[in-house]
């Protein structure tokens, strides 16, 4: 993943992992800072949600009832975590109201 980030190459990348050590999540989070070209999206197991994070966001993405869609931050910079219900086709709203 750095070496793609590095290479100038991408737009974004995706990638999918499951490690555990806060170090490795950390390198990766300052190479995306500095490439600021190339948008990172890493997708991690569900029972790592709980794990510390130097992620920037951090987001979990549900099915909710009737083609909606349960979008629950867990981590965001300048503000609280919140559910959000995103309706497909439709508008979005707060959980709240």
């Amino acid at each position: 993943m750095n070496r793609a980030m590095h290479s100038n190459t991408c737009a974004a990348l995706l990638a999918w992992s499951d490690r555990t050590d806060e170090s490795s999540l950390r390198r990766l989070q300052l190479a995306a800072e500095a490439h600021e070209a190339c948008l990172l999206v890493l997708f991690r197991p569900l029972r790592l949600r709980h794990q510390r994070s130097p992620a920037a966001l951090r987001i979990q993405l549900t099915p909710g009832t009737a083609g909606t869609l349960e979008l629950q931050v867990f981590k965001n910079r300048g503000g609280p975590p919140e559910i959000v219900v995103v309706r497909i086709g439709g508008e979005s709203r707060s959980a709240d109201g």
